[in-house]
């Protein structure tokens, strides 16, 4: 995986993953723009902010493979960081997931998550879902712990 690559990317905690810049490029729009545009271009090494290191590990092996395991661990990590990159199948595929663990338990965390990241038919289904279990959903403890205005 590491013969030829020609960029270092860095996450949050300073952990690096290498890679080439025409794979990235050739499956994120933000890397496509990012090397054909703007000054990282030229760089060897680019500092990805807010991007954490396991999130970014299974990215890139994403993007050489097409094969993403989301799970309850990943999940938080991983959709911002796709979201970001540009990485729409990584991101989509973190909603699926998400959507199918939509329980009484979480489905209030779930909603303001979509909401927070731009997730809008996850959203939508965390949404309908608290209407058709609205009874179970208030005697939670995600309720009990909203702000008034929520």
């Amino acid at each position: 995986l590491n013969l030829l690559c020609d960029v270092i990317l860095e996450a949050d905690s300073g952990a690096e993953v290498q890679a080439h810049k025409m794979v990235l490029a050739a499956c994120s729009p933000y890397f496509y723009a990012m090397f054909t545009s703007f000054e990282e271009r030229d760089q060897k090494r680019i500092k990805l902010q807010g991007v954490d290191y396991a999130a970014l590990e299974l990215l890139v092996d994403y993007v050489y493979t097409a094969e993403v395991h989301v799970t309850e661990e990943n999940v938080q990590v991983l959709l911002p960081a796709a979201n970001l990159l540009q990485l729409t199948d990584v991101r989509d595929a973190c909603c699926d997931f998400l959507q199918a663990q939509l329980h009484p338990s979480n489905c209030l965390g779930i909603r303001a998550f979509a909401d927070l990241h731009g997730c809008l038919e996850l959203l939508s289904h965390a949404d309908s879902y608290i209407e058709q279990h609205f009874s179970e959903v208030v005697e939670g403890e995600e309720f009990l712990t909203l702000a008034p205005q929520q």
